[in-house]
């Protein structure tokens, strides 16, 4: 295949999947080691008690050039590992995201049992793009 014209990934109404094959595919538009993400955990009952953030690195196989545009279709049916997928892409300088916000996911969540017997499921990480990291927002 030659893409040196550019490539387009449409990841609308992608339900996500395994985030190891996420970060692998990822790992397909960029070369050497790299920060993909920080993420925070929630370690206390206050609003903001969350860990200090730990950056994610893997290494990348440039199986795709980063001369080559990238331009990844997302829409609100994008959810969990694709969510994250895009996410990741953003911050890549050859890389566009398209379309609509995703519908969101990308972390571990845990459950809760109420009292009447509903399960309450909620995230309790936060994940951060390499850009925020720049900038010093955290929060």
């Amino acid at each position: 295949m030659d893409f040196t014209e550019g490539i387009i990934l449409d990841i609308r109404n992608n339900g996500g999947g395994y985030f190891n094959y996420m970060y692998n595919t990822a790992s397909l538009f960029y070369a050497g080691e790299k920060t993909l993400l920080y993420t925070s955990y929630k370690n206390g009952k206050g609003h903001g008690d969350f860990s200090e953030p730990k950056s994610y690195e893997q290494k990348g196989k440039a199986f795709i050039a980063n001369t080559v545009p990238v331009v990844i279709l997302t829409g609100r049916y994008t959810y969990s590992a694709a969510n994250l997928f895009a996410f990741v892409m953003n911050d890549l300088p050859n890389s566009v995201l398209i379309g609509e916000r995703t519908g969101g996911g990308g972390g571990p969540i845990t459950c809760v049992t109420l009292p009447n017997g509903w399960i309450l499921q909620y995230p309790f990480e936060k994940t951060y793009s390499t850009t925020r990291h720049k900038h010093g927002i955290w929060h």
